[in-house]
């Protein structure tokens, strides 16, 4: 599997910035998996160059993953999926685009559901869905076992782990979460939704030490 970062900035004056991630087969593929385009839906455009969307998967509710979902899905009439205790909010938002995008705003309407333990099979890669709540309710996680390979949306990152202050939050089922993602290979490489990538063997001495 190919994984390429695109950082993008959720807003300019904060530089607050984010990982949009494109999955792909191999280097030779020409359609490419979209997770959490948060902004800046030109500058992922210019990185895909040419290459086809077949999917677009949402981590989970929170604007600054899902400001560009609505009109990178209206350009490539790729499918959006998300988990669907999060469906509703993310359809709610009503998401300026600011950064690169036409102007006014849009809403991002979710096709599909993805549910714990599902298998997510896309332009020739297979990924399961971990529910991971705890950072929002329909938080997920996409695992690629044959590459031991995590794309942890806002559950996990380098060093710690995502907020549970926010709505549909909840220490508790973070907790639990953090339990599941435990128990991943070591040599996992953890792709987080801001900032580097980690493992879980260096989760294990951080952010993970107590689960």
């Amino acid at each position: 599997m190919i994984i390429e970062t695109v950082v993008v900035t959720v807003d300019p004056f904060s530089r607050f910035l984010m990982n949009c991630y494109l999955l792909s087969a191999d280097g030779d593929a020409t359609e490419v998996l979209v997770v959490d385009p948060g902004a800046e839906p030109e500058r992922i455009l210019t990185r895909l160059a040419g290459r086809k969307i077949s999917a677009i998967v949402l981590t989970h509710r929170h604007f600054d993953h899902i400001g560009a979902a609505a009109e990178l899905a209206a350009l490539s009439d790729a499918p959006v999926y998300a988990h669907p205790l999060d469906t509703e909010a993310i359809e709610k938002s009503r998401l300026p685009q600011l950064l690169g995008g036409r102007g006014g705003a849009l809403r991002v309407k979710v096709d599909h559901s993805l549910n714990d333990g599902d298998v997510l099979e896309a332009c020739g890669l297979r990924l399961e869905v971990l529910h991971t709540p705890g950072h929002s309710a329909g938080s997920i996680c996409l695992y690629h076992a044959e590459d031991a390979v995590l794309v942890s949306g806002d559950t996990i990152f380098r060093g710690t782990t995502g907020r549970t202050d926010l709505e549909s939050g909840s220490p508790a089922q973070m907790h639990s979460s953090l339990r599941k993602l435990a128990k991943l290979p070591d040599e996992t490489v953890v792709y987080p939704g801001h900032e580097g990538k980690t493992t879980i063997a260096h989760e294990r001495t951080r952010s993970l030490i107590e689960y």
